[in-house]
């Protein structure tokens, strides 16, 4: 009979997929941007569009009859660019400046956790809450006239895939600038400050040299000149700028692929914990 001490051994610990991983951090971002302030700023966006859209295609139909520039309502009004730039700010500006700053990045990029797996979620998390803003409401007024049997079937359709386009167009820019911003520094207040005031900031300068030099071309620094751009462009409204509709479009794409790169080489130089 053995007098030693019984020894013990652990299993091996199951491998979890880079998908669960890459999963785990998205719904946990995705529950820690979800504020009151949030919520609060996507409900006022949804009652403020989803009612001009179907207030103004009911005006028109009565008037002049619906046609799909009548849902270019809801870009003429100045706020619901206003409301995604806030909802934005509100959820980019600590998704990764926050881990920056705890320095938790440092184990999220841990392996097996790849940069990757972290970018893509932090990109997804914020892209859904822009995503809700940015395209919903438009998707929802379209909607709600199509069963009711206020707007024609074709012209439902067209407005549908107009406002899904330009929902995704919006929404991949201001998550660009979002994260881009957000892993530049690792002040949550410094990143929310640089989203808002470079926004708001390009569409004053853009107005205040265009006017006074006459030259158009620089509208398109402002990001919300050239969503309106192309938005009346493809609502068929005529231009709402002077600025070219596909230049604007290619603007925005542009930059918002420059600021994703930025953020993704900024997260290459972060230091990582080796197993």
């Amino acid at each position: 009979m053995s007098i030693s001490a019984p020894r013990y051994a652990a299993g091996p610990l199951p491998l979890v997929s880079r998908t669960r991983r890459a999963l785990a951090i998205y719904l946990e971002e995705l529950g820690r941007l979800a504020g009151w302030g949030t919520w609060l700023v996507v409900a006022i966006s949804y009652a403020a569009i989803v009612l001009a859209i179907v207030v103004n295609a009911e005006l028109s139909s009565l008037l002049r009859g619906l046609t799909l520039s009548s849902f270019y309502v809801a870009y003429a009004i100045p706020i619901w660019p206003f409301l995604i730039l806030l909802v934005a700010t509100a959820v980019g500006s600590g998704s990764v400046s926050d881990d920056l700053s705890s320095r938790s990045i440092t184990l999220y990029l841990s392996r097996p956790i790849r940069l990757e797996d972290y970018v893509g979620a932090k990109v997804a998390a914020v892209g859904t809450w822009v995503g809700v803003t940015a395209i919903g409401p438009g998707l929802l007024g379209v909607t709600i006239l199509a069963a009711l049997g206020l707007a024609p079937l074709a012209v439902s359709v067209s407005a549908f895939l107009v406002f899904l386009a330009l929902g995704l167009l919006t929404t991949f820019f201001f998550t660009g600038l979002a994260i881009g911003l957000s892993a530049l520094t690792s002040r949550a207040l410094y990143a929310g400050v640089g989203i808002f005031g470079i926004t708001l900031s390009a569409e004053i300068v853009g107005a205040a040299v265009s006017g006074a030099t006459g030259n158009s071309s620089v509208l398109y620094i402002s990001p919300v000149d050239d969503i309106e751009t192309a938005a009346s462009a493809a609502f068929q409204t005529g231009s709402a700028t002077s600025i070219d509709p596909w230049g604007a479009t290619a603007v925005l794409v542009v930059a918002g692929a420059v600021l994703f790169a930025i953020a993704w080489l900024r997260l290459r130089r972060v230091e990582v914990v080796g197993e």
